[in-house]
């Protein structure tokens, strides 16, 4: 009884492993050589609700002297609230970089902005951004 019970178990769990991919890169964003703020800007927009990954770098390609640049990342979650990240970079040649999970909800879009707050005169920055599916969540 035993060995049909785990075998039933082992082969359940292979042929899920087969008919689905994950992670699954969801949308890329590649910008080198930035000088000026973006307004909010759609990542991608969920075509599921489920477990995202975020990973972000930031490098400051010429510095500041008396600024900072900050970008946010924002999306709505079950509750339904939007929520979001905030990433601060200042400094001379300033690097951040960081990935984190997050749950998003179908047809809800994925944004992303950057603002400068001070003088940024000179200054110019590289921002990469990638975004994958870990799992799908039938419903809730």
């Amino acid at each position: 009884m035993f060995s049909l019970l785990l075998s039933v178990v082992l082969s359940g769990t292979m042929s899920l492993a087969h008919t689905e991919r994950n992670p699954v890169v969801e949308a890329k964003i590649r910008l080198t050589g930035q000088t000026q703020e973006i307004p909010p800007t759609t990542i991608f927009t969920p075509k599921s609700t489920g477990m995202f990954r975020l990973s972000f770098s930031w490098a400051e390609t010429k510095g500041l002297s008396n600024g900072a640049w900050s970008t946010t990342v924002r999306f709505t979650n079950v509750t339904p609230a939007t929520l979001g990240w905030s990433m601060l970079t200042s400094g001379i040649y300033g690097y951040s970089d960081y990935s984190v999970g997050f749950l998003a909800i179908a047809g809800k879009p994925v944004t992303f902005e950057v603002h400068p707050s001070g003088d940024i005169s000179g200054s110019s920055y590289d921002l990469f951004i990638v975004i994958e599916r870990l799992t799908k969540i039938p419903s809730f």
